[in-house]
């Protein structure tokens, strides 16, 4: 069927204007940020066009034949026949003047490109390949590793553009990947560093730019993978990686966090949970190009539960209240979901021990503004974030475990485990070494004690990774009763209760085992002969 494009077609239709007597018609240029050519003229550049993608670099092509000291130009085309590529006279002159070398991939056509003695192209019987395959031919992968390279032996190192379809864009990065892998020195671990810092750099110096669209909102995979939420909850970290569900879809962003233009933190705070309103608040989903980009690390969907019609009665707020188990679970993965939100954010502010905070101040050293930054951290996790999760949400959950699994129980006994953790002389140890880090601070602030300062570091150290290890602790709590969920689906309360009630009644336990560890650290450095520090009662400070 002949069709006609939607926004070309029109303005190009002048009979239809003129008809209807709309006079002038209003448009607006937007062209992607950092979407440029070189600032230098004499820096290569390698063109990656996927069908019409190639619509951007036509001008480039242009702009580059009339710029006498123009580096090198190339132009790597996917497209699915001959037929298909567009501007062909101007780009078969610009190849016969030896000003852009043009490589192609045809999907449809069992043909390879050719330039002939003519200046024309020509088109030899081959094997019909996508872009990823040309990339890695014998001639091609040598030249684009030397075109990147470049830099380091003091040339100008090339600038790579993509322009095509999500698919498309997702094939030229493995290209990259694998011809950086193969030419890269060491062993496989080494290999695979090499890949992932000179994947680094590029982005960083803004010579990997992309313009990416896409015409379909569905799943860019063709298997589809299902994940628990369960399994997505436990990559939230550099070493199981950084996973986020989007939409019911599930993306490996573990790559791409280091790419963010907004850096990793902004990344780090939503992964390992489902973060569709986070990405709808800042209105990513109406981004086409965003989009477009995000379905480059999609891996699969969570899988969705059946618990048919299972429901039981509890106490609730309101007194004896009925509950599907379809909503017992969704209060469980709220909880989940919170505690990871919380846990991403502790370490995003931790990372403050590795900036600068002060003008002369080197990155990893501690200064009395630091030490004051990590003792309010400490302080606001014990005050706000261990109140928060041990608090409503604990509550809830065991009202409503407890409701469905052992009407029995008694629905305060979540409170009550809290309390008596909470009131416990170890609780009561940890309360006091805030006073004690502002006595500390205020002696090296008052007397410019640098001994005592990197004592404190040491403190700083322990109650790091002791908060981290709580909220991690929590978090794998909380998934031995969602595994449960996982695992029994609609027969939970028949086949899981003991399980699902047993993993509620540790959660307190988590609580418990943190100040008992925290303590006795506390008394170890303490106790050694280089951490005898006399406190006195803390002033105003």
């Amino acid at each position: 069927a002949e069709r006609f494009g939607t926004s070309s077609n029109y303005l190009t239709d002048t009979s239809a204007i003129m008809a209807e007597d709309m006079g002038s018609v209003s448009f607006q240029v937007v062209h992607p940020p950092r979407f440029s050519l070189p600032p230098d003229s004499a820096t290569p550049i390698v063109m990656f066009a996927g069908g019409t993608g190639f619509a951007p670099f036509r001008s480039f092509i242009l702009e580059r034949a009339r710029q006498a000291d123009a580096g090198e130009s190339w132009l790597f085309l996917g497209a699915r026949a001959p037929a298909d590529i567009y501007y062909r006279d101007e780009l078969e002159q610009m190849a016969a003047q030896g000003k852009l070398h043009v490589r192609a991939a045809f999907s449809r056509a069992d043909v390879d490109l050719k330039l002939g003695s003519d200046g024309r192209f020509s088109f030899e019987p081959g094997t019909r390949h996508y872009i990823g395959d040309e990339m890695l031919q014998a001639e091609n992968a040598p030249a684009l590793w030397n075109l990147l390279r470049r830099q380091e032996d003091g040339g100008q190192g090339a600038y790579l553009y993509v322009c095509g379809r999500t698919r498309f864009a997702n094939a030229v990065m493995d290209g990259m990947k694998a011809i950086i892998h193969r030419f890269a020195d060491g062993s496989e671990a080494e290999k695979a560093q090499t890949v992932r810092d000179e994947l680094y750099r590029l982005v960083a110096d803004e010579r990997y730019l992309q313009e990416i669209f896409t015409t379909y909102t569905g799943s860019h995979i063709e298997k589809r993978t299902s994940y628990d939420a369960s399994e997505v909850a436990l990559h939230n970290d550099e070493e199981n990686g950084y996973w986020m569900i989007i939409d019911g879809r599930v993306y490996d962003l573990t790559e791409f966090a280091h790419l963010h233009p907004g850096g990793l933190k902004i990344i780090r705070e939503y992964t390992g949970m489902d973060a569709t309103h986070a990405y709808q608040m800042i209105l990513h989903h109406s981004n086409p190009e965003i989009d477009s980009m995000l379905g480059m690390y999609e891996i699969g969907v969570v899988r969705r539960l059946n618990f048919g019609m299972a429901w039981g009665v509890l106490i609730g707020p309101n007194g004896l209240e009925s509950m599907t188990l379809a909503n017992a679970y969704r209060i469980w993965v709220r909880y989940l979901y919170f505690v990871i939100e919380l846990e991403n954010s502790l370490h995003n502010e931790f990372t403050i021990q590795e900036q600068s905070t002060t003008r002369h101040e080197l990155p990893d050293a501690l200064s009395p503004y630091k030490a004051q930054l990590m003792q309010q951290i400490h302080k606001r996790f014990t005050k706000e974030y261990i109140g928060s999760v041990m608090g409503e949400p604990l509550h809830s959950v065991w009202a409503v475990t407890s409701g469905l699994c052992a009407p029995d129980e008694d629905v305060r006994w979540s409170s009550n485990a809290v309390k008596r953790v909470d009131q416990s002389e170890k609780a009561q140890r940890v309360e006091r070494l805030h006073d004690e880090l502002a006595t500390m601070l205020e002696t090296v602030v008052q007397h410019g004690d640098d001994a005592l300062l990197q004592q404190m570091g040491r403190y700083f150290k322990m109650i790091e990774t002791a908060d981290k290890n709580f909220m991690r602790d929590l978090r794998l709590a909380l998934l031995d009763g969602i595994r449960v969920f996982e695992e029994f689906e609609g027969n939970t309360i028949v086949l899981g209760r003991e399980r699902l009630l047993e993993a509620t009644k540790g959660i307190p336990n988590v609580l418990d085992t943190y100040y008992t560890k925290l303590v006795a650290q506390l008394e170890r450095i303490e106790g050694s002969e280089d951490m005898q520090v006399t406190v006195q009662p803390p002033t105003d400070f």
